[in-house]
């Protein structure tokens, strides 16, 4: 059956990686990624729909490794409070996309939303969610990185795909083209000692004597700018919620400070983890990333750092 077309297609797609991304993270992405590159390469505005719609899940979804980070280095802050302020900054995020004018979103391929296409991820979604209920103290990136290959095995078993032989080709190649992926978990990890180890001969010295909606707008212009350069949103956050804590930051701005970091530097910066898999796995060049989700960011920025002050100013 021919992939769907036009706008509706685009729409259905952006919708899809975002809801289903909300649940199962990245592997959304690369669902939809693969079947949209299963016979030809991946268009510049198919690329920038899906980074945009699963990054924007960051804004609200509580199975995000965003929203652990953000409780993680905010504590007291509450999920219900952070999704009341973090859907309409999706929403925002989604349209912003998919009205953009472009004669090319008539011939849009977007990826075919029907049961055939729609009953793997749906699965592997409806998993992680009754298992999360059932042990609810288990990671919740610790119940998809469990359930994604054993639902993908299962599924070559049983349709009789060649299990051993699709193992060994996503082994052979499927792994190494996320080696971008790792060496950034590593550069992290070296980063942040520096980090602190370069706050530790500053003597507690602070930005501000306080933490409202002015410092919450400025802080999260600071993380969007580091992001660029190669500072990941996770060791962003983990320094600045520990240099903040004698503040005793209002919690939930905090951490939708936090949040608004990752959902707007994900899909932009070149250095993000999600960029780079799909760097290697799509053969896209780093800097595409900023010329496809520039503006894009700005706009979102712009948005994020409104509510914030807003938020910190009237509700705080």
């Amino acid at each position: 059956m021919l992939a769907p077309r036009g706008r509706n297609a685009l729409w259905s797609t952006l919708l899809g990686v975002h809801l289903f991304g909300a649940v199962i993270n990245l592997s959304a992405v690369f669902i939809m990624g693969d079947r949209l590159s299963s016979t030809r390469e991946l268009t510049p505005r198919q690329i920038s729909v899906l980074t945009r719609g699963f990054s924007a899940a960051a804004f609200w979804s509580p199975f995000f490794a965003a929203m652990a980070a953000a409780l993680t280095y905010a504590p007291g802050a509450q999920v219900s409070q952070l999704m009341l302020l973090g859907i309409p900054l999706a929403t925002l995020a989604l349209i912003v996309t998919a009205t953009r004018k472009s004669a090319a979103d008539r011939d849009f391929e977007g990826y075919p939303m029907r049961f055939a296409t729609l009953w793997l991820p749906a699965t592997l979604a409806a998993l992680v969610l009754l298992l999360h209920e059932a042990f609810p103290h288990w990671p919740i990136l610790t119940i998809i990185c469990m359930l994604a290959p054993l639902v993908s095995v299962a599924y070559l078993t049983v349709t009789k795909h060649e299990t051993y032989a699709a193992l060994g080709s996503h082994l052979r190649l499927g792994l190494p083209s996320m080696a971008n992926e790792l060496l950034l978990f590593l550069a992290a990890g070296l980063m942040a000692a520096g980090i602190d180890s370069t706050l530790s001969t500053l003597h507690n010295w602070l930005p501000f004597s306080h933490f409202g909606g002015i410092e919450a707008a400025l802080t999260l212009f600071f993380m969007y700018l580091i992001a660029l350069v190669g500072v990941h949103p996770v060791i962003a956050i983990a320094v600045i919620g520990t240099v903040f804590a004698p503040l005793h930051p209002q919690a939930n701005l905090l951490a939708m400070t936090f949040l608004c970091s990752w959902a707007i530097a994900v899909g932009t910066s070149p250095f993000s983890g999600m960029n780079l898999a799909i760097q290697g796995r799509y053969r896209v060049a780093p800097l595409d990333f900023l010329r496809w989700n520039g503006r894009y960011s700005i706009v979102m920025l712009a948005a994020s750092m409104v509510t914030l002050f807003t938020y910190g100013h009237w509700f705080t």
